[in-house]
C-alpha cells in the first residue's frame, strides 16, 4: 500500500529560511492509495463487539495506533488531542473489543512498567466475542444460581480438556498450556499466574459473575482431573491490569 505524507509538502514557505514547525505526526498526516483506488470511504468507523458503530473519537484513537507499530497513552494523547482520561477509556474498550492489546514494557528503574499499545491482527481477532456477550446475558438472567452454573459449566469444560491429555507434567504446567491455548497470554512468576490477556473481556466486563465463574471452573476443572489435590483460584482485575490465578500444589 502507497502512503504520501502529507506533512512533507511544503508550499511557498521553504524561500524564507525557516524552519518548518515540527509535531507528532498522525494518522490524518496519511492518505492511503487503497482507499482512493477502492472508492471507500477514509472516515469509515467500525464496530464494538455489541456491533454499535465507534464514535468519531474511539475510531481516532485505533487509527492512531494502527499508523504506529506501538504507542503510549501519552503519545496517543499528543497525537489526537483528547483528554487523556478520554484516551485511557477507549483504549480500554477497544482492547475489550479485540482491536488492539496492551504490552508492559521491560522494567527500567523504580516503578510499574509502561505500558504500550499495538494494533491487533483482525484475522486472529475472536470471531466469538458477540457470541459470548449474548450467552453470558443469557445465563445471567437465570437469577442468582447463574455464578454457580457458569462455574459448573466451566468446570466440566476443563476436565474435558485435561482428560484429552493425560501425559506426563505437572499440572502448573498443563494448566498455563490451557491458559496460552485459550487465548490468556499467561506468565508464571513463581508466586503466581498472571493473565495479560481475555479472550473474552468485552464478555467479562459485561457480565463478570458469569464468564469469570466460568474461566475459574475451567482452571479447576484442569486441576481437579489430574487428581493430585492441586488448588486453583482466580482474582480478577480490571482491565489493564491481569487478572491472578493462584496455584497451590499439595507438598
Amino acid at each position: 500500500m502507497l502512503l504520501v505524507n502529507s506533512a512533507s509538502i511544503e508550499i511557498g514557505s521553504s524561500r524564507s529560511g525557516r524552519q518548518p514547525n515540527r509535531r507528532v505526526r498522525t494518522a490524518s498526516d496519511f492518505i492511503t492509495i487503497d482507499i482512493v483506488e477502492n472508492n471507500r470511504d477514509p472516515d469509515r468507523r467500525r464496530r464494538t463487539a455489541l456491533d454499535r458503530r465507534h464514535s468519531t473519537s474511539r475510531e481516532r484513537v485505533l487509527r492512531e495506533v494502527e499508523a504506529v507499530e506501538s504507542a503510549c497513552t501519552a503519545e496517543l494523547v499528543a497525537a489526537t488531542g483528547l483528554h487523556p482520561n478520554t484516551v485511557r477509556a477507549h483504549l480500554t474498550r477497544l482492547e475489550a473489543d479485540g482491536y488492539i492489546r496492551s504490552v508492559r514494557e521491560p522494567p527500567a528503574g523504580r516503578g510499574r512498567p509502561a505500558i504500550r499499545w499495538t494494533a491487533v491482527d483482525q484475522e486472529t481477532t475472536n470471531p466469538y466475542a458477540g457470541l459470548a456477550e449474548a450467552l453470558a446475558d443469557t445465563v445471567g438472567g437465570l437469577g442468582p444460581d447463574a455464578p454457580r452454573m457458569a462455574q459448573q459449566a466451566g468446570f466440566a469444560w476443563g476436565e474435558r480438556i485435561a482428560e484429552q491429555r493425560p501425559g506426563p507434567g505437572t499440572t502448573r504446567e498443563l494448566l498455563l498450556q490451557v491458559a496460552s491455548e485459550q487465548g490468556f497470554d499467561p506468565e508464571d512468576t513463581g508466586e503466581a499466574v498472571l493473565l495479560r490477556q481475555c479472550p473474552l473481556r468485552a464478555a467479562a466486563d459485561r457480565r463478570p459473575e458469569v464468564v469469570c465463574a466460568v474461566h475459574a471452573g475451567l482452571l479447576n476443572g484442569v486441576s481437579h482431573a489430574r487428581g493430585d489435590g492441586t488448588e486453583v483460584s482466580l482474582q480478577r482485575a480490571p482491565a489493564p491490569c491481569p487478572c491472578v490465578v493462584h496455584i497451590a500444589a499439595v507438598a
